[in-house]
């Protein structure tokens, strides 16, 4: 099964600090892989940290910059910037920019 198309086709979710697009995930066939294009608004409130018991994430910067909090560490994202979080690793994110924050969350 091939799935061919742009990542702002798929369908946007607006959320407090900004949007969500699920550009890979059970309604593109995937099973066992999810993809985001994450934006967080300039000025968005820090949504708070959370954390993951069996999965793991990366991040790549798009656009913009942010400022990622990984198990109390700090963390500059910028575009090429890749971040790779383990499992239960208390992590979140803020927009530190003056511009969106763009990432790819897989």
């Amino acid at each position: 099964m091939v799935r061919v198309f742009k990542m702002y086709e798929a369908p946007v979710e607006r959320r407090p600090t900004g949007s969500v697009r699920r550009v890979v995930d059970e309604r593109t066939g995937a099973s066992r892989l999810g993809v985001l294009l994450v934006e967080i608004s300039v000025g968005a409130p820090p949504p708070g940290f959370h954390y993951h018991t069996e999965r793991e994430s990366v991040y790549i910067g798009v656009e913009g910059r942010a400022r990622a909090t990984i198990d109390g560490k700090e963390y500059i994202v910028e575009p090429d910037t890749v971040v790779f979080i383990s499992p239960c690793e208390r992590h979140g994110l803020e927009n530190i920019g003056d511009v969106p924050f763009k990432m790819i969350e897989v």
